[in-house]
């Protein structure tokens, strides 16, 4: 396997300028998407599939939840919703399931 080492400012994977590199440019490659994919805005349907796929965060992650249309980072031990910085607002007659996160207003109205 090649050897490898990283950029100065972010840390990338790059090759050494040896040789090597070309008999295993998939597992550059691989090394490389590795690098790059936990500083990218992660996408995910809902904030349960965020917490199933990333096992052990890290603060400064960016990621869009769709559920709720809202960006977070993850900060300080938890996420923190980045945008839409209003609150977000929700109403039916039935009381809501969960316990909602930061931000979130419920109005229940009844008959």
């Amino acid at each position: 396997m090649a050897e490898y080492t990283t950029t100065a400012n972010q840390g990338l994977t790059i090759p050494d300028d040896d040789d090597s590199f070309l008999k295993s440019v998939p597992d550059y490659i691989k090394a490389l998407a590795e690098s790059v994919e936990v500083r990218l805005v992660m996408r995910f349907a809902t904030m349960a599939e965020f917490t199933s796929k990333i096992t052990i965060p890290v603060n400064g992650m960016v990621f869009w939840v769709s559920a709720t249309n809202s960006l977070y980072v993850y900060a300080n031990g938890g996420p923190q919703r980045i945008y839409p910085s209003t609150p977000i607002t929700t109403a039916s007659p039935d009381a809501p399931t969960g316990t909602g996160e930061a931000g979130q207003i419920h109005y229940q109205y009844g008959d």
